[in-house]
């Protein structure tokens, strides 16, 4: 999810939806597009000539795999209520996948179900996680986020609700 705020008569741009690894905020305007490679991805923002709106792609391997354009109409309650509800629909990414993405100074990490990433500039590694005592120590130890509520979340990922 991304929002477009106005500040003092302008547009920014502010990621804060999942996998954040840009956040902003960004100006909206024609002239301020920009480019930003973590890994193997790409991430490319361009201003709409209205600089109200913009179009958002993500790229992975040289591949676009995400593409986002704003609008510029407002969201009703009912438009919201029914975001809200696909987002918790049990066939939602949201539901069915272990997503933690941290971004650090120098570097972001991140649990992807059974992988774990690290992005560091163009350096961009992988590894597979073995078994629960692998992904707690990656809770821990990487992300340091020891008090993640981490068997419920497995718990959750694996019932039928």
């Amino acid at each position: 999810m991304s929002l477009r705020v106005n500040i003092d008569g302008s547009n920014y741009f502010v990621d804060v939806g999942i996998m954040s690894s840009i956040a902003g905020p960004f100006l909206i305007h024609p002239s301020a597009s920009f480019t930003k490679d973590l890994g193997n991805q790409r991430f490319i923002f361009s201003p709409l000539n209205d600089c109200e709106n913009y179009l958002f792609e993500i790229c992975r391997d040289g591949k676009l795999i995400r593409k986002f354009e704003s609008s510029s109409l407002p969201f009703t309650k009912q438009d919201l209520d029914i975001g809200i509800k696909k987002t918790f629909d049990r066939s939602a990414m949201f539901m069915t996948t272990l997503c933690i993405h941290r971004v650090f100074e120098s570097h972001s990490i991140g649990i992807w179900n059974k992988s774990f990433y690290k992005i560091n500039g163009a350096e961009y590694l992988v590894r597979e996680i073995q078994n629960y005592s692998d992904l707690k120590t990656v809770f821990n130890e990487e992300l340091m986020i020891p008090n993640y509520p981490l068997e419920l979340i497995l718990r959750l990922l694996l019932s039928d609700f």
